[in-house]
């Protein structure tokens, strides 16, 4: 089964309550990040590669002198509590 994100997203709207749905789904200003945003992700594009060895990968990444295991990051984002009763800290955790 294969899930776009735009599923994904009208999955999230269909049980998010108005005001976090708008919360979610708008940008600044009039939108120009957002809409940059979206466009900057369509253009990308998964290639996958068949037959390879993924028994030992490494995703380690030095970034701004220190060594992450893995490039993932999370911006602060407000109202995380709204999202998850324990939003904050679930967060944080999943990035450890």
């Amino acid at each position: 089964m294969s899930l776009l994100l735009a599923d994904i997203e009208a999955t999230a709207n269909e049980k998010l309550d108005a005001g976090l749905r708008d919360y979610l789904n708008r940008g600044a200003q009039h939108d120009v990040t957002l809409e940059a945003n979206r466009e900057a992700f369509n253009r990308l594009r998964i290639r996958p590669r068949y037959m390879v060895d993924v028994s030992k990968r490494d995703l380690t990444v030095r970034l701004f002198g220190d060594t992450l295991r893995a490039p993932v990051c999370v911006a602060p984002f407000g109202l995380n509590r709204r999202f998850h009763s324990n939003g904050e800290f679930e967060t944080a955790k999943g990035l450890s």
